[in-house]
Parts: structure tokens; sequence; C-alpha cells
């Protein structure tokens, strides 16, 4: 009995791991979408730079939101058209860094979302 107690306490701790990892990898900034950057090499894709990506933001280039590799991102129509996280208020921005803000601003294809893009 106590043996069967113990690899139940051990499957409900893994369940409730394996459920906290994907909360935490959502807002994980990576070289596809997030991180900051200088140049193209340093993303999978695209390094965007200028006013509107404080500290160069790694991000892919986009014609519609299927193309953006986030449940939290959408393409937005800057530099052409690229995938940015979507935000309700700039707190939401915050881990992008200084300089990041959360602004209405149009989509690929028509529309408007809220995303964190420069301030």
């Amino acid at each position: 009995m106590q043996k069967a107690k113990r690899v139940l306490s051990v499957c409900l701790l893994a369940l409730a791991l394996a459920a906290a990892l994907p909360a935490c990898d959502a807002s994980k900034e990576d070289s596809v979408v997030g991180d900051t950057c200088s140049q193209n090499a340093q993303c999978r894709f695209l390094c965007a730079t200028g006013p509107a990506f404080p500290g160069g933001f790694c991000t892919l280039p986009c014609q519609g939101d299927n193309q953006c590799p986030r449940g939290d991102t959408l393409c937005m129509d800057r530099a052409g058209g690229v995938c940015l996280f979507t935000c309700i208020n700039s707190v939401d921005c915050v881990f992008l860094g200084p300089g990041w803000a959360c602004r209405n601003i149009d989509r690929v294809g028509g529309g408007r979302a809220s995303v964190c893009i420069g301030d």
C-alpha cells in the first residue's frame, strides 16, 4: 500500500510539472521570436532593428498569422510583415526590455491588434 501511494505521488508531481512547463515557455524568448539581436546571423530568420524594435528583435517575415510560430504572436504590418507578441497592456511587454510598449497597430491582411512594439 505504501509503494502504491509513493507511485501515485510521483505521478501527480510529474503531471503538475508537465502542466507548468508549457506555461513558463510561453513567454520565453528565443532565436525565432523575441530574442535581442543586432544582425540576422543572431536569429533563426530575421533581426528587425530600428525604433520599432528596441535592442533588435528576432522574428520572421509573414503574410498571415498562420506563419507565426507561437500562439501568442500575430503577423503585423511592420517591416514588410513580421510576427510580434500580443499584449493587453505595456506590462505584458516588460520581458522584452526597455522601450517596448503595448500598442494597437495594423495587421497584415487588415484589422488592428495590440502587440508589443517600440514606443
